[in-house]
């Protein structure tokens, strides 16, 4: 597993039709960016994937306040670069576009004068592809997967949706809790000793890369001044986010996999509508990781906790009598950390992005 993180823009446009609380779509979208990561050593080889043109389907419910909740899926093609070289012979280029599918959840909430603001998570799945020597032995399988983050502003031409006066107003002061769930990738930039020939050595430089679903519950206390928005918040977690790497029947094997989270943090936001609350966090968190690793004769099974720094912004919404939703979006940057396995000594520096929704009930 290899993998890494960048930003994209995009600009979409599409129709949709509305029956009572049910809304049906279709959307084409272009999209601007140069995603990519690289693998440094013995063999030099990587993946930069380009501008994309996609076409799906949504499908969604308007909720209390006229908050769309909707699901997306469709097709996608992408330009992809790759690259790769191993030991004396020549660079084998490859650069063709790929299709794929995508699916994606997300919301969209009305501003005003036509507009509104959007939320949104995708994940991609892409055709696979060999590169390398004609020798179907020798060629490599890239097999390429994206998830996408993404926030957006979008105009209703006819007006749009205006929010309703009698949405289900929230105050957002006090005490409340939730549960959530999530999918997102973990990344650890991975440098260490390589053996190139019996008595020559290099260094590996690489950033692994990988994903999973994550599941918890929070609580905390909010105040609520006029629009504006301040509180504290607490949250538990399990995960499954891992990235794995095998090299048989001969070779390293190792993997690292984030089992568990607990932290704390500040919010703080704007509510529109009476209803709306648009949200920035900060605060820290302490992950247990498992880690293993295996080469020649040596196996290192090690637990580790490291402490992150975890910052991100949502949405938050009505979505009944004390009870809203929530679409969460981070980012954590944890401690370095390093095994030795006795052969000598691989470093890892890890950051974590994750997508949540969430129920809170407001006491």
């Amino acid at each position: 597993d290899f993998g890494d993180r960048d930003a994209a823009l995009g600009i979409f446009a599409g129709y949709r039709s509305v029956y009572d609380a049910l809304v049906l779509g279709a959307e084409i979208e272009a999209e601007f960016g140069d995603t990519s990561w690289s693998h440094v050593n013995g063999r030099n080889f990587s993946v930069e994937r380009g501008n994309a043109l996609s076409l799906t389907a949504t499908a969604g419910l308007r909720s209390v306040g006229d908050v769309l909740l909707y699901g997306r899926f469709g097709i996608i093609s992408a330009d992809f670069d790759t690259s790769y070289q191993r030991g004396t012979d020549p660079t084998f280029k490859r650069s063709e576009r790929e299709t794929g599918l995508l699916m994606g959840v997300g919301a969209e909430v009305p501003v005003g004068d036509g507009f509104s603001a959007r939320m949104e998570y995708q994940l991609r799945a892409y055709d696979d592809y060999g590169i390398g020597p004609s020798a179907a032995s020798s060629s490599d399988n890239f097999a390429n997967l994206e998830s996408v983050a993404r926030f957006g502003l979008v105009y209703n031409f006819g007006g749009g949706v205006t929010p309703q006066a009698d949405v289900q107003r929230i105050d957002y002061s006090g005490a409340y809790a939730g549960a959530q769930i999530g999918h997102g990738t973990l990344q650890s930039d991975n440098s260490g000793p390589r053996p190139t020939a019996a008595t020559q050595r290099s260094t590996l430089e690489v950033t692994r890369g990988g994903q999973g679903f994550t599941g918890g519950v929070f609580a905390g206390y909010g105040i609520q001044n006029g629009a504006f928005y301040a509180g504290l918040e607490a949250e538990a977690e399990i995960s499954s986010v891992d990235w794995n790497i095998e090299r048989s029947p001969t070779g390293r094997l190792y993997d690292m996999e984030k089992t568990s989270s607990f932290g704390a943090g500040f919010r703080v936001g704007y509510i529109l509508n009476d209803s709306i609350l648009f949200y920035g966090r900060a605060g820290v968190v302490r992950s247990e990781f498992d880690m293993e690793y295996n080469y020649l004769t040596a196996t290192v099974n090690q637990d580790e906790s490291l402490n992150g720094v975890r910052i991100g912004g949502g949405i938050e919404f009505a979505v009944g009598k004390n009870t809203t939703a929530r679409l969460d979006y981070t980012q954590t940057m944890y401690d370095s950390n390093s095994i030795d396995y006795g052969f000598g000594v691989d470093d890892f520096d890890t950051s974590e992005r994750v997508f949540r929704i969430g129920l809170v009930r407001h006491f």
